[in-house]
Formats: structure tokens, C-alpha cells, sequence
């Protein structure tokens, strides 16, 4: 798996050494704060998220974006022209163009990642780790917000996956020289459970001939907006044909002898849908016997 934080090794390396050079430089010449050896350390500790989300969130100065983190280019390939490094005010990443992957730039910064996690389960913060150039591993603080929902502007919390709406996980790490690094988990908590349906009436359901019929339909619950009545236009008919054939009927005629296939289909609020099937069949009226029902023509008695 590649790394969750963006960074050239090869470049974090070289920059570290200037560090030290500067600093053997600044000492030798009397420039460097003996009693704080490292007052010339600027630079803030790298913080690496455990478990990453599938996108990065990109900070540029017309807003914020999302890349997909296996975008990113983490080193110099055949299509990277360059590399992401951690203080670069660069991204350089992948996307496809035509059908053809393309190398592309933008000016920004990665503030976190992004990711998507089913309501009802729990969710538990993977965390993250920080290091620094003079202090070795350093501890990370998390502070923990959301759900915001697009229903209200007050920022509730609620425990993470309990509730649709977005949770927000800031990391911050801060080294001996007074440096501190922040970096975001973003947590999208969203439906993924379709309703489940009950249909009215048995699952097959067999006419007489000639006789009248009211589809009697289907009903639903769904785990966030609870109880759900089909409406006709969710309904759909099909008349079964003897080869096989399947034609799309506007309902069901009892006119003529056949056999239809009734779907109920339900939406709910979040997009996710469901599908339920009822076999209906036309038959004689009782009492009369016939061998054969062809596409609604009596055969041989």
C-alpha cells in the first residue's frame, strides 16, 4: 500500500541534511542560539493517518477538491513528471483524460482525507502517528466534531456512525520547538441499506377470466424513513409469452387467458432501492377445463 502522507523521501532526506549542515555552519561561526539548539528547526512534524480514506482533500486558493489518494503521485514514475513531496505547495497527480492517464499539477495542500463508513455500524478512529526532524516520534491530539448534516448549521456529537451526516477528526502534533502539524480524517456516514419490502397478498396470485382486478400492492420499511407506501408509477407489469418473450404491459387484463409478472419497486431517501416480483396468472373461469393456454388463446378441450 503506498503511504497515507504525501512526501518525497529523497527530498525530505536532502532537506534534512541542509538542516544540519546550516546548523554545524551557524555554529562554527557562532550564529547558532547555543542554549536552544534548535532555534533554526521551522519545520513541523509529519503526521501520517492510520488507515487513510480512498480520497485526499486538496486546499487550493478557489476551495477545497478531492483526489483520489491513488492519484497521487507518491514518487517518480513513467507518468509522473514529479513527486508530492510533505512542504511542497504543489500536487502533482494522475487523471485520465480520453481514456488516456495523464500527468497534472495544481497549486494546493493536503489537509486530510475523506472517506465513507455505512450508518448503523460503529466506528472506531483508526488514529495517527507523527514524527519530526529533531524529536523523533512526537504525540498526537485528536480533537473530534460533527455530525454536520445539511439540515442544520449546530454541530452535534453524536456517537461516529449512529448518524447520517459528516464527522470530522482533527489530528495535531506539536514538537519541542514550538512547530505544530494538523492534518483531517473526514468521515461520511451514509445509507446504504434499501428498504425492505413486504408485499400485500400472496406472492402468486391467480384470476378468473373475465373477472376484476385491483393490484393490491406493496408496502416497505426502511431504516431511515420508516414506513413507505408504493406509488402506481413504482409499479410495472409484464405479459409472460409462451416462447419465452417477455412484453411490457400498461397493468393486467383478465380479457384473455395469460400470465403477467408484477415488480414493485421502492426508492428511499438516500437513492438506495429495492424490488419485489409477483407472478399473476388468468385462468379459466372454474369449472371450465382446457389442455393448453397459449398468449391468451384457449386450446383443445
Amino acid at each position: 500500500m503506498k503511504p497515507t502522507m504525501l512526501k518525497s523521501h529523497a527530498k525530505l532526506i536532502f532537506k534534512f541534511a541542509l538542516i544540519g549542515v546550516f546548523s554545524a555552519l551557524l555554529a562554527g561561526c557562532g550564529g547558532q542560539d547555543t542554549a536552544n539548539p534548535k532555534s533554526y528547526d521551522t519545520y513541523g512534524p509529519i503526521i501520517t493517518l492510520n488507515s487513510a480514506g480512498a480520497d485526499a482533500i486538496v486546499e487550493t486558493n478557489s476551495g477545497s477538491l478531492l483526489i483520489p489518494r491513488e492519484n497521487i503521485c507518491y514518487e517518480i514514475i513513467d507518468v509522473c513528471e514529479d513527486a508530492t513531496s510533505h512542504y511542497s505547495d504543489f500536487i502533482h497527480y494522475t487523471a485520465f483524460e480520453d481514456g488516456i492517464e495523464v500527468f497534472k499539477s495544481l497549486e494546493g495542500m493536503i489537509i486530510g482525507y475523506s472517506e465513507e463508513h455505512s450508518h448503523g455500524n460503529d466506528y472506531t478512529d483508526p488514529s495517527a502517528i507523527a514524527r519530526d526532524v529533531y524529536d523523533g516520534h512526537v504525540d498526537v491530539a485528536t480533537e473530534l466534531g460533527g455530525p454536520v448534516t445539511g439540515n442544520s448549521d449546530d454541530v452535534q456529537v453524536i456517537p461516529v456512525g449512529q448518524a447520517i451526516g459528516i464527522y470530522t477528526f482533527t489530528y495535531t502534533a506539536k514538537d519541542e520547538s514550538g512547530n505544530t502539524a494538523t492534518l483531517k480524517r473526514v468521515v461520511n456516514v451514509v445509507d446504504t441499506d434499501a428498504p425492505v419490502i413486504a408485499l400485500v397478498g400472496g406472492s402468486a396470485i391467480i384470476l378468473g377470466e373475465g373477472s376484476d382486478f385491483a393490484d393490491p400492492g406493496a408496502n416497505a420499511t426502511d431504516n431511515i424513513d420508516g414506513e413507505m407506501n408504493i406509488d402506481e408509477e413504482f409499479i410495472s407489469y409484464k405479459q409472460l409469452l409462451s416462447n419465452g418473450q417477455q412484453i411490457d404491459v400498461e397493468g393486467i387484463s383478465t380479457d384473455f387467458l395469460a400470465e403477467y409478472e408484477a415488480t414493485y419497486q421502492f426508492e428511499d431517501s438516500s437513492g438506495n432501492t429495492a424490488s419485489v416480483t409477483r407472478w399473476i396468472i388468468v385462468a379459466p373461469p372454474e369449472g371450465e377445463i382446457i389442455d393448453i393456454i397459449k398468449d391468451g388463446t384457449k386450446g383443445a378441450t
